[in-house]
């Protein structure tokens, strides 16, 4: 495998890992007992997940997500600009990703509150394209490699809040 190629791999990685460690985090918040602060740490995880998982997928695709002239990363919006057209992305992947952002946004710098059906609603939606992502990287997986390939490390957990929300 070429030098440049590993590189690519081995960020990927490490950005999906990183993605998977907050998603686990995020769910660990939303399930939490303690209510101070749990929307907030909900939406700053989920947003963090989401913004990995996407600069790792767009990596492995061989796009870059730094900026040479300002060495900095690039911004949600524009990886997902990014990510609807380099990996095919549905507009409604897209579209929870951006509202994830929004919520996280709006959230952490108005005084605003995010209501817990809403907060259900798009979490549940984040978990559900996160499976769908996981799911389609392993049918590639064994694609190229076999049935006996690494199995995943992390498995992503459901909502237990599921049955019931809060009013």
């Amino acid at each position: 495998m070429p030098r440049k190629k590993r590189r690519f791999v081995r960020d990927a990685k490490i950005l999906k890992d990183k993605a998977l460690y907050s998603l686990s985090r995020g769910l660990a918040a939303f399930n939490s007992h303690e209510n101070s602060g749990r929307v907030t740490a909900v939406l700053l995880y989920f947003q963090h997940a989401v913004e990995m998982l996407v600069k790792g997928a767009l990596i492995q695709k061989g796009c870059a997500v730094f900026d040479k002239k300002t060495h900095k990363a690039e911004g949600m919006k524009r990886c997902l600009n990014r990510a609807k057209e380099h990996l095919q992305s549905s507009e409604g992947e897209i579209g929870v990703f951006r509202t994830i952002d929004a919520l996280r946004d709006t959230e952490q710098h108005w005084y605003a509150a995010v209501p817990e059906e809403i907060l259900y609603l798009e979490s549940r939606a984040l978990i559900t394209i996160c499976c769908l992502f996981r799911a389609s990287e392993k049918s590639l997986h064994t694609a190229e490699h076999g049935p006996h390939g690494n199995p995943s490390k992390v498995e992503v957990e459901s909502l237990s809040r599921a049955t019931s929300p809060r009013f």
